[in-house]
């Protein structure tokens, strides 16, 4: 069973990750008028048909990482969202305890290293 002490750090430290994707998002993106979703902001670098390439590329790359910051957002708000209910550490697959040294590495695990692969 893990240490209230543990559980505490590591939910203090889920909840300074979610605050840093928070503001990377801010950063990046927009919230859309009804707060549903993000918008990746476009870069305008000019008006000749090379800065059109290039901004498309950006605004490529930017949605990618978008996505993958919104993806650890989820992830980390499920992490949360286990303390509240009492399930942090637990598998939610196979209801094992989630080995200490992975919830180190991983705060955010959800599944064991078993069920994970």
């Amino acid at each position: 069973m893990l240490s209230k002490e543990f559980t505490e750090e590591q939910k203090e430290i889920l909840k300074k990750k979610l605050k840093d994707i928070e503001a990377e998002l801010e950063e990046r993106a927009v919230k859309s008028p009804d707060n549903i979703f993000w918008k990746a902001k476009f870069d305008d670098f000019g008006i000749e048909d090379d800065d059109e390439v290039l901004e498309d590329e950006v605004f490529d790359v930017k949605v990618a990482q978008i996505k993958n910051l919104l993806e650890d957002k989820a992830q980390i708000e499920l992490a949360l969202e286990k303390f509240y209910n009492g399930s942090y550490g637990i598998c939610a697959n196979c209801r094992q305890e989630i080995d200490v040294e992975r919830l180190k590495a991983f705060p955010e695990a959800t599944f064991c290293i078993k069920c994970d692969s």
